[in-house]
């Protein structure tokens, strides 16, 4: 940031306006006698202190103010200043039934269990940011704009910027995290540094595609999004190399809306990703808390500055990610899903889970999932029991095992592919018995 001559001399006059023992013996500052307000601020220690209080609140203002640096700032979310969980909510689509106008009020009365699924997202980051600056440095700050620019530099710029650079290494992870635990939906789009015709067609298909019913999300719901919901995001090697315009018309959008849609960043973690599309709501980022604070230090006339930053930093399980790579590892052809992947069972309603488990392959051709075999296991065997029949497993709570409010992690593992060259891929989901289980 730089502090210009006139906002400095209006922070002075403000200083002086506050504080009115000083109207009297403070001459008012104007562009032109800077330095001898400064001097005479830096040669009174009290007011000097005073002063310095004055520009804390300026420090914590800058601080606090909602700009980033970071790339991936703008899929921040609204502040969460109470309490450590944010809970996200799917409701997802309902399936027609047929009209009968005979017996169509047989219903009446009955159970439709709605297609919800949860989310929660727990403050996962506390950490703080020092920075100490010496006394006879702060009296330098007070003769001059530049000396002003200077300090406030030194106690907001090293403490932000350190931030927004951890934040960013940290929103970027979410990426990684989500290519590892196979979370994504990959598109193979080969070596763009070649051609990067490829990736313009397969975004734009699928930036038409996710606008219909679609799953390239980790939970596998079904959901749609709407036109300019979604990012690009690419790094620079992949951004040098491709058009903008290019891309802007594969996006039906102007050249000045895809460029508040598209994100450039140093690079992704592993070098087959090209780029990736991610809807607004993929990135799961919030300030719980965001404080600065300082102390005087008068044995050493030193004053330390510190900023705290508390947040939650996550990746929805429910929205559109899709990863555009130059070709699909051998063992990322597809990807499991579980319908649903959390739920609570053992009550009047569901007394037991049936637990539909399905492969989502890639794009890549001369893969085969349609004789893969599942096969369950739970972590608590004594609670439940576990079959499986073709795709859907069901638990069943023992009634002699199970206890209200058990917790269960299921394990579904899918086997695919040629005998004697089979691929397995497993996928975990967390279910609880309900408290109001009887036994």
């Amino acid at each position: 940031m730089t502090i210009s001559k006139d906002a400095y001399v209006q922070m002075l006059n403000a200083f002086r306006q506050e504080n009115p023992n000083y109207l009297n013996t403070m001459p008012e500052a104007t562009v032109d006698n800077i330095l001898n307000v400064g001097n005479f601020i830096a040669s009174h220690p009290v007011v000097l202190n005073d002063f310095f209080n004055v520009l804390n609140k300026v420090v914590e203002t800058y601080v606090n103010s909602p700009k980033f640096d970071n790339p991936l700032g703008s899929f921040k979310r609204a502040s969460s200043g109470y309490g450590d969980t944010i809970e996200e909510i799917f409701v997802g689509l309902t399936d027609a039934r047929l009209y009968d106008d005979v017996q169509d009020g047989s219903d009446l009365y009955s159970t439709e269990t709605p297609n919800i699924a949860a989310a929660y997202h727990r403050k996962n980051r506390e950490e703080k940011y020092k920075v100490t600056v010496k006394q006879h440095e702060q009296m330098k700050a007070v003769l001059s704009a530049e000396g002003m620019d200077n300090i406030v530099n030194k106690m907001i710029g090293s403490l932000t910027q350190s931030n927004n650079r951890d934040e960013y290494k940290l929103t970027k992870a979410l990426i990684t995290s989500a290519y590892v635990s196979r979370d994504l939906h990959l598109v193979e789009v080969g070596d763009v540094d070649v051609s990067p015709s490829e990736l313009i067609t397969q975004a734009r298909m699928y930036y038409n595609k996710t606008r219909f019913e679609h799953r390239y999300n980790a939970y596998g719901v079904r959901t749609m999004d709407e036109p300019g919901k979604l990012n690009m995001i690419m790094d620079i090697e992949t951004e040098a190399r491709t058009d903008v315009n290019v891309l802007a018309n594969a996006f039906n959008m102007s050249k000045s809306d895809f460029l508040g849609k598209r994100k450039v960043i140093d690079s992704f973690h592993d070098g087959n990703i090209v780029a990736g599309l991610f809807s607004d709501d993929f990135f799961v980022i919030a300030d719980n808390l965001i404080q600065s604070t300082s102390r005087f230090d008068e044995s050493s006339l030193k004053t330390n500055y510190w900023l705290h930053v508390h947040q939650t930093i996550s990746r929805s399980p429910f929205a559109t990610g899709i990863l555009f790579v130059k070709e699909i590892p051998e063992d990322y052809e597809a990807r499991m899903v579980l319908d649903p992947i959390n739920s609570t069972f053992g009550h009047e309603l569901r007394p037991s889970l049936d637990v539909t488990a399905e492969l989502i392959g890639f794009d890549k051709p001369g893969v085969d999932l349609s004789t893969a075999t599942f096969t369950a296991n739970v972590d608590n065997t004594s609670a439940v029991t576990v079959s499986v029949t073709g795709n859907k497993i069901t638990l069943t709570p023992k009634d002699t095992g199970a206890k209200p409010g058990d917790v269960i992690t299921l394990a579904v593992t899918a086997t695919y592919g040629e005998v004697g060259t089979e691929k397995e891929i497993t996928k975990l989901g967390k279910y609880q018995i309900s408290k109001s289980y009887k036994g």
